[in-house]
């Protein structure tokens, strides 16, 4: 019998999405991961002027003293010792912005720089392939809910923007085969991704993912992306006073004609309105954008080919500025650094 498995989670993210890469729960990639969807289609339009909010949001600097301490908040969900990190941390593997460390008796840790990626796992659960017990979603959901309130309650996260009303559930699948028989799939972990949401708009790449094995045990915890800066006015979150309030203008019927025009020749998949702070940004003052994941194609030898793909995000507040672009080409560029 063999066993595969596959990522059906939607971020990130998690960890290539949101880890250096802005998606989580794997390894790194130069391209981008495939977004959420967004619920609107490329024709949707602002009916009449909305008010919307920039906030300020900002990928902190960490010292290996603070990495230790938040590394520790996220393990102690897993099991691990909350003084593990600190000693492992020491001896760390560190590699080109990222950091990787033991610190419990299978619980592994990283850190990888690009989005402030955190990510837990227990390596013994997730190894786990062949457990016959299922405790279904109901059970998973309460103790992915128990897990989250702990992190927060722990400080492990910022709470801002987080609500479990957001809760997005996919799961990792496993397939099992037998020699000519049909491949049958079943649930391996449950996942639960919590995205940081300000004003009814998602932070791209930032927020929660918790993945609970079938057999009912934490598997992976993950925090990413930029933190904010509001404050509570009753129940609403709004800017600090770094931020500001302004009429959108710009609807996404207009975006979309604009980008549709711009890459004639591409693949363009709309993933919404979206507060963003591009990869490698540690800090700005963002408003909402309207944002695509864009394939560049062309036909060489009567082949369809595509490119790398790229993020490109358009201002609502003027509808002739300069898109953002990420990740942008770079000339300069020779590969992998690393002996």
């Amino acid at each position: 019998m063999k066993n595969y498995s596959t990522q059906f989670s939607a971020i990130a993210a998690v960890f290539c999405a949101s880890v250096g890469c802005t998606a989580i729960l794997a390894g790194c990639s130069a391209t981008p991961p495939e977004p959420q969807e967004s619920n609107s289609s490329l024709t949707a339009a602002v009916a009449a002027p909305v008010t919307r909010y920039a906030f300020e949001l900002t990928r902190p600097s960490h010292s290996p003293s603070e990495l230790a301490d938040q590394l520790g908040k996220l393990g102690v969900s897993l099991g691990a010792p909350a003084d593990g990190a600190r000693a492992a941390l020491s001896a760390a593997k560190l590699d080109l912005g990222s950091v990787h460390a033991a610190i419990g008796q299978s619980v592994k840790a990283s850190h990888v720089l690009g989005n402030d990626a955190f990510l837990v796992l227990d390596e013994a659960v997730t190894r786990d392939t062949t457990s016959a017990t299922d405790v279904g979603a109901g059970p998973a959901s309460a103790t992915f809910l128990s897990a989250f309130k702990g992190l927060i309650e722990r400080g492990a996260v910022q709470a801002s923007g987080l609500s479990t009303a957001s809760v997005r559930v996919t799961h990792v699948l496993q397939g099992e085969a037998e020699s000519g028989k049909a491949p049958v799939e079943r649930i391996k972990e449950y996942v639960h991704t919590v995205p940081r949401v300000l004003q009814g708009v998602e932070v791209f790449g930032a927020g929660v993912q918790i993945n609970v094995h079938r057999n009912g045990q934490l598997a992976r915890v993950a925090v990413f992306g930029p933190t904010v800066s509001a404050k509570l006015e009753g129940s609403n979150e709004l800017p600090t006073a770094a931020g500001f309030s302004f009429k959108q203008t710009v609807d996404a019927a207009t975006a979309d004609a604009r980008v549709k025009a711009e890459y004639p020749k591409a693949v363009i998949k709309s993933i919404g309105l979206r507060y963003w702070l591009p990869e490698g940004e540690t800090h700005g003052i963002v408003a909402p954008q309207h944002l695509y994941l864009i394939t560049p194609t062309a036909v060489i030898d009567g082949q369809v080919v595509k490119a790398r793909a790229s993020y490109v995000a358009y201002s609502t507040q003027d509808a002739a500025a300069a898109p953002t672009v990420w990740p942008r080409a770079n000339p300069q560029a020779s590969g992998d650094s690393r002996p």
